[in-house]
């Protein structure tokens, strides 16, 4: 390898089907790109709209780059003569993992790479490592990689000049009843639904993972893991039901607050916030920009216990506050009422801590100060970066 490695990221559509530069996915890829370039390894996204980023596509297989990056080994349906892109490289290829791999069932399908145990897996959290161990991923392929964030945007509007009071981006579907849930899945036993049960309330009340809350569910209810047909794709259904339900239930709490709300939002969430002004979806490179201009971003956890996703980080370089569901990371890393604003789906008060600061503008940017220091110095992607360049570099 070269002293001064070069690889490539490839950019993929996301979730929503977006393939363009406004899309979550360019934003945060070209991010990283930056930071890895600035941290000694050139890195190059490449677009699969771009005709000149597809001619560099096809010539790395002819004369493959040091390192080709993928956030989940998107796209999964790049096939050229039956084989995924990824695998005609002889470079060393990564996945930088957006979820828990919970949510990756579909990278370990039979068949669908033929070098997956070559492969690189960038983890958001430490535990997460054993759920990619379990697919047979050796421990030495595993790095930590938590999400990150661009720097801090020194020319963003101060606080006291914003004209959004709160915000939120993001889709809340219907949270569906427990046994509409179950019977949805197919599960009818009453011992592993009474087992999903717990494991889903012990989820959203914070006590660890869906895999740990699951695991230990079944354990109390004397169950093995088989007790359901295909576990793997029950508890990705269970992490999904309890995201939904964990933003129903937090916003049920700031249900008298004028909260501006960007995505696709299910009639019964909407009803459920008569002061919500709702919004049509914009793409997340849009979101960065309605963020300058918020005073105030509301942010959940989406499950996740050791790590914050990177809207987290994008809202709070953008000088907005944070009002956010704790895990115990966020609670070690943004000190409630000095780097952000703890909120609780079982509080009471998360209303009135929210309109308290909007009411106290020069505490409000004290806290946006604090926040902004701690994660310039912790958090942003250049401080990811070391861990993945070791990788490159071995």
């Amino acid at each position: 390898m070269a002293s001064t490695p070069e690889g490539l990221f490839l950019q993929s559509g996301t979730a929503y089907q977006e393939l363009d530069q406004e899309s979550y996915i360019h934003v945060i890829s070209r991010d990283m790109a930056a930071a890895l370039s600035d941290a000694g390894a050139a890195c190059r996204p490449v677009n699969l709209l771009d005709p000149e980023d597809v001619r560099r596509i096809a010539a790395a297989i002819v004369s493959p780059p040091d390192f080709l990056l993928t956030l989940n080994l998107m796209p999964l349906g790049f096939l050229l003569n039956g084989r995924h892109y990824a695998d005609l490289l002889s470079c060393k290829v990564f996945c930088l993992c957006l979820d828990s791999p919970i949510r990756l069932a579909d990278l370990f399908a039979p068949g669908r790479f033929e070098r997956l145990h070559d492969f690189y897996f960038g983890v958001l959290e430490d535990s997460h490592r054993g759920l990619l161990e379990e697919h047979g991923i050796a421990p030495d392929r595993i790095f930590p990689f938590p999400h990150g964030g661009p720097p801090v945007d020194e020319t963003a509007p101060a606080f006291f000049d914003r004209t959004v009071d709160i915000m939120f981006s993001g889709g809340i579907g219907t949270a569906e009843a427990p046994g509409a849930f179950f019977d949805r899945l197919g599960i009818i036993d009453p011992r592993p639904r009474a087992a999903l049960g717990d494991a889903a309330e012990n989820t959203l009340a914070g006590a660890g993972d869906a895999v740990h809350c699951l695991h230990e569910a079944n354990r109390a209810h004397g169950l093995d893991a088989d007790a359901v047909a295909d576990p793997a794709a029950v508890l990705e259904e269970i992490d999904a039901w309890t995201r939904t339900v964990r933003r129903h239930r937090l916003f049920a709490t700031l249900k008298d607050l004028e909260i501006h709300f960007y995505g696709n939002f299910d009639d019964s969430f909407k009803r459920a916030q008569p002061n919500g002004v709702f919004h049509e979806p914009v793409s997340y490179r849009r979101v960065t920009e309605l963020s300058k201009n918020a005073k105030i971003t509301v942010n959940d956890t989406i499950n996740l216990m050791e790590s914050a996703l990177f809207r987290f980080y994008y809202a709070l370089a953008d000088g907005c506050l944070m009002a956010t569901e704790t895990n115990p990371f966020i609670a070690r890393e943004f000190e409630d009422g000095v780097h952000a604003l703890h909120l609780s789906a079982q509080r009471g008060d998360n209303a009135e801590k929210i309109t308290a600061c909007l009411n106290d503008p020069g505490r409000a940017r004290t806290i946006v100060e604090a926040a902004q220091a701690h994660y310039r110095a912790h958090h942003t992607w250049a401080a990811r970066m070391p861990p993945l360049l070791r990788c490159i570099r071995a």
